[in-house]
């Protein structure tokens, strides 16, 4: 069962909130989503769902988006050592003043890829149960709008979250710091390459102070080879980070 109230964030404050703000990696991505939210296939309802997280109602076509969080860490028992970590210090600290400690677990590229990939395999091969699921509905009613599902076209993508506690960089060929994001990993172009019916493609990061999205529209061959050529040297082998420090509020 999604948190609608955490699908609802991912769907307003990260997506559709301010659509100018959202970067394409090819100008046929840039294209189809200014042509997708424009209106021009009817008025986008955007509702969470129970599986898939996200479901995106258009006149033409109805968009399944399956969301999952991801970080740089190293997992244990199917968790993030790195979000547990921060969660032990808040609770052991939420009494005390003004405190800071420095974060003990690593952020890795072998973590990043390792954690990556597996969160994009479980999720996908659910995609199979929840075209069905879809498919058990005729209609959806969000915020008092009623709107038809279309049944003929339906579509499927990933919103891919990457809640590290600070931004993954990596330093390029030209000695600047860049962003990592899914797109740069070798192993998640391969498994694009593998499954073109995987058509969207959101990758979210956010901080205290900023939000970034990233969309790619996936269902073209030459596109994705390009991608390709322009990440070749990108490929990051190392993960550069400043310091992370966990803090308590001061006491009143």
């Amino acid at each position: 069962m999604s948190d609608y109230k955490s699908e609802n964030v991912i769907l307003y404050e990260y997506l559709f909130a301010n659509l100018n703000s959202i970067n394409c990696f090819t100008e046929k991505s840039a294209n189809y989503l200014t042509e997708m939210m424009s209106g021009s296939h009817g008025k986008p309802i955007l509702a969470p769902f129970d599986s898939p997280d996200i479901l995106v109602l258009l006149n033409d076509k109805t968009l399944l988006l399956e969301h999952f969080q991801f970080d740089s860490s190293e997992r244990k028992n199917g968790g993030s050592l790195l979000q547990a970590e921060k969660n032990i210090f808040i609770k052991s600290n939420s009494t005390k003043k003004f405190n800071v400690t420095q974060i003990k677990n690593e952020s890795l590229i072998t973590h990043y890829i390792a954690n990556l990939m597996e969160s994009t395999i479980k999720h996908y091969d659910k995609f199979h149960q929840y075209l069905k699921n879809v498919s058990k509905k005729q209609g959806i009613i969000y915020d008092g709008i009623r709107k038809v599902i279309n049944q003929e076209h339906k579509e499927i993508g990933l919103v891919i979250e990457d809640n590290s506690l600070d931004y993954n960089m990596f330093l390029n060929r030209i000695g600047s710091y860049e962003y990592i994001t899914c797109f740069h990993i070798k192993e998640f172009r391969d498994f694009l390459r593998e499954h073109m019916e995987v058509e969207h493609i959101f990758h979210l990061v956010v901080n205290s102070t900023e939000k970034r999205v990233v969309y790619y529209f996936h269902n073209i061959l030459e596109d994705l080879n390009m991608l390709d050529e322009i990440m070749e040297y990108k490929s990051p082998n190392l993960i550069e980070k400043a310091d992370i420090f966990f803090w308590t509020k001061n006491k009143i």
